[in-house]
């Protein structure tokens, strides 16, 4: 009752505690930035519920990729204030075009997942903040296919077209160069092999595997993976509200396909 009553009036003044916090530098113990998330959690959900339904209206896939994620990268930093993940992407870009001469789909995979040393988290760790791109960014570590989602948002900035692959077990990236499919596996240091390569490998599964790695994945595919991911981790550590919000999207995003909204 205290929660919504305290959160009711925040939403009245447009509190951003976040920014209040950044701005006066003050040091917070973890136990106070529990209690700042449990107090705040209305004012993030309401902005998100209102928000979420605008990242189906863009009209390039990549966009509505970046759009959707940066909505849920604002709603899990909560009170703790990290660059928006437009602004984390493009300070990351520049970083990149400054430390190459030659921009492509094997130098940006390196870039990332070799020399920052962007790495997928140990299965025993994963939690929520493994789907947070601007905690991924930050901290350098995350799920496979956030790792992708950064390479896919980072390609976009350099007019590298980069698509999602959602391999067995894992989560690959793909792209066609000079006529061929390349597979990157953005966890083991940014590995590009050729896909051929990759379905040689495959022995009896070879028809399966390719079908997979052909397969076009659009974001609105990507989302629900992310929100099924974060469904379960938050269920996982304890955080029921934010578990059901996930569905709660989640079902939300089903209807605007079922109703024909641009997703793909």
């Amino acid at each position: 009752v205290v929660r919504e009553a305290v959160s009711r009036e925040l939403l009245v003044f447009g509190v951003d505690i976040a920014q209040y916090i950044h701005e006066k530098n003050l040091s917070l113990a973890p136990m106070e930035w529990d209690i700042l998330s449990d107090i705040f959690f209305d004012v993030f959900q309401h902005e998100l519920r209102n928000q979420w339904s605008a990242w189906v209206k863009e009209d390039d896939d990549t966009v509505r990729l970046e759009h959707a994620l940066g909505m849920l990268s604002k709603f899990q930093n909560g009170p703790r204030f990290r660059p928006d993940l437009t602004e984390s992407l493009d300070i990351l870009s520049e970083e990149y075009a400054s430390r190459t001469k030659d921009i492509g789909y094997e130098t940006l995979a390196r870039f990332l997942f070799s020399e920052k040393r962007i790495r997928c988290m140990e299965e025993s760790d994963e939690d929520s903040d493994a789907s947070n791109l601007t905690y991924v960014i930050e901290n350098k570590v995350g799920l496979p296919i956030s790792l992708v989602c950064l390479y896919i948002l980072m390609g976009r900035r350099h007019n590298l077209e980069i698509r999602g692959c959602n391999w067995p077990g894992s989560f690959y990236a793909r792209f066609h160069k000079n006529g061929r499919l390349y597979v990157v596996d953005c966890g083991a240091g940014g590995l590009v092999l050729e896909a051929d390569e990759l379905l040689r490998l495959q022995g009896p599964s070879r028809e399966a595997a390719e079908a997979v790695l052909t397969l076009d994945i659009d974001a609105a595919t990507m989302v629900r993976r992310v929100l099924s991911n974060l469904a379960f981790a938050y269920r996982r550590e304890g955080e029921t509200d934010c578990s059901l919000l996930m569905l709660d999207l989640l079902r939300a995003l089903e209807r605007s396909h079922r109703w024909g909204c641009h997703t793909a």
